[in-house]
C-alpha cells in the first residue's frame, strides 16, 4: 500500500474476519500517517480508466503532501514534477506529475499526480518498500487530490496497464500495545496474512489503510 495509516487495536472490535476487519483512527500524533484512504476510482473506472494505457489502475483520495511510500523494492527509472497546473481542463491531460519505479521482479509501478518537486530520489536510485519516495497531489487532469498508482510490464509509453493488487501489512506484536485483546488481534492479522485474503484490490467507494477494508 503506498500509504501509511495509524490505527489503534484497543479500540478494535473482537471480530477480526479474513475479508472485514474493524480497525479504529489512532488518537496518536498523525502526522507522518494518513486517515483512512477513500479509493475513488478501481480498475475500468468508467471516469478516466477506460483506455488502455489506465484500465488497471487506481485512484486512492488523499490530501495534498501526503507522504507516498514505494510498494515494493525496486530502482527509479523516471521521474516527472516540474508541472504544476490542475483541473479538469482537456488541456490538463498531458501535464501531470509523476515517479517511476521498476521493482525487483521486472515489473513497473508509475505514480502519477504527485505534488510539484516533492521527489525525495533521483533517477537511478535503489528504494526499499515503505520508503517515502515523493508526496500525492493534485497536478494534471485531476477534479480532486488524490494519487493515481497503476503497473505495467515495460516502461514503454504505450504500455498497457496490468491488474495488480496490495499485500495486506503485518505488525509485528512488539509494535502495539502490550495488553492480550491488542495481541490477541495482531495474531488474527498475523494468521490471515497466510491465508487467502493476503492480498487486496482496492475497489470504488470504499475506504481501505494498509491493513485492508476499513470498517469505521
Amino acid at each position: 500500500f503506498p500509504f501509511k495509516v495509524f490505527v489503534d487495536f484497543s479500540k478494535s472490535t473482537n471480530s477480526h474476519s479474513n475479508s472485514d476487519k474493524t480497525l479504529a483512527r489512532s488518537s496518536n500524533n498523525n502526522r507522518h500517517g494518513a486517515d483512512p484512504i477513500l479509493c475513488s476510482q478501481g480498475f475500468c473506472g468508467c471516469f478516466t480508466h477506460f483506455f488502455q494505457a489506465t484500465r488497471h489502475a487506481i485512484d486512492l483520495e488523499c490530501p495534498v503532501s501526503t507522504p507516498v511510500l514505494a510498494v515494493a523494492d525496486g530502482t527509479v527509472v523516471e521521474v516527472k514534477q516540474d508541472n504544476v497546473v490542475s483541473g479538469i481542463h482537456a488541456s490538463n491531460l498531458y501535464k501531470w506529475n509523476s515517479i517511476m519505479l521498476k521493482l525487483d521482479d521486472g515489473q513497473f509501478v508509475e505514480y502519477v499526480h504527485i505534488e510539484t518537486n516533492s521527489v525525495m530520489v533521483k533517477v537511478g536510485d535503489r528504494v526499499q518498500r515503505g520508503q517515502h519516495i515523493c508526496n500525492s497531489g493534485d497536478v494534471g487532469f485531476c477534479p480532486r487530490p488524490h494519487l493515481h498508482i497503476q503497473m505495467h510490464n515495460s516502461d514503454k509509453k504505450d504500455a498497457p496497464t496490468i491488474p495488480f493488487g496490495f499485500k495486506r501489512c503485518i505488525l509485528a506484536p512488539n509494535a502495539m500495545h502490550s495488553s492480550k485483546a491488542d495481541n490477541s488481534a495482531i495474531e488474527d492479522l498475523q494468521k490471515s496474512a497466510d491465508e487467502d485474503d493476503a492480498y487486496f484490490i482496492p475497489e470504488a467507494g470504499k475506504f481501505y489503510t494498509e491493513y485492508g477494508l476499513y470498517c469505521a
